[in-house]
């Protein structure tokens, strides 16, 4: 399953790489490697890798795409961003995963002031912070219910306001 993690910071790319790999290596331990790829299409890229998932934080990421990303979190979340980060579980681990994905979340929330919304591959915000409140979306499918559980979040370790995104489109 792959996921988009959208932040809105004043750190460049390599900055924000750096803190995304400490703040993953404080939740998973030393079994987390940060690198800087070269995609075959030849734009630079920094891969974060650990053994539930991977990120990826574009370095050359020209203007015009960061802008549309912009516009449309934006238009359709009411959130604020600068950052896109690409995040893919390795589907075999997922049910470990995840619960250290939100470990990870939490540990960013906790270390940042700026907005935040995960987004999974069908376009549905998991969750956004706003305005320093972090909101998770109660509008859950059946198969959301199974992973978006408050067992789950309790591994975030940090307060959270159950929202219906759908039904509350200002949040």
């Amino acid at each position: 399953m792959d996921y988009d993690l959208f932040i809105d910071t004043n750190l460049d790319q390599n900055s924000i790489a750096q803190f995304l790999y400490k703040a993953a290596k404080n939740v998973i331990g030393n079994n987390v490697i940060i690198k800087e790829e070269k995609h075959p299409l030849g734009y630079k890229y920094i891969y974060i890798e650990c053994h539930y998932f991977s990120l990826d934080i574009d370095l050359e990421d020209d203007d015009d795409d960061i802008e549309e990303y912009k516009q449309v979190i934006l238009k359709d979340h009411s959130v604020e961003i600068n950052t896109r980060c690409s995040v893919q579980f390795i589907s075999n681990k997922f049910d470990i995963g995840w619960p250290k994905f939100l470990e990870w979340i939490g540990e960013i929330l906790k270390n940042t002031n700026g907005n935040l919304i995960v987004i999974d591959d069908s376009s549905f915000p998991v969750m956004k912070r706003k305005n320093k409140v972090l909101y998770v979306n109660s509008n859950l499918d059946e198969y959301k219910l199974k992973y978006i559980t408050k067992k789950n979040l309790n591994n975030l370790n940090y307060p959270y306001v159950e929202n219906d995104f759908f039904e509350n489109s200002e949040l």
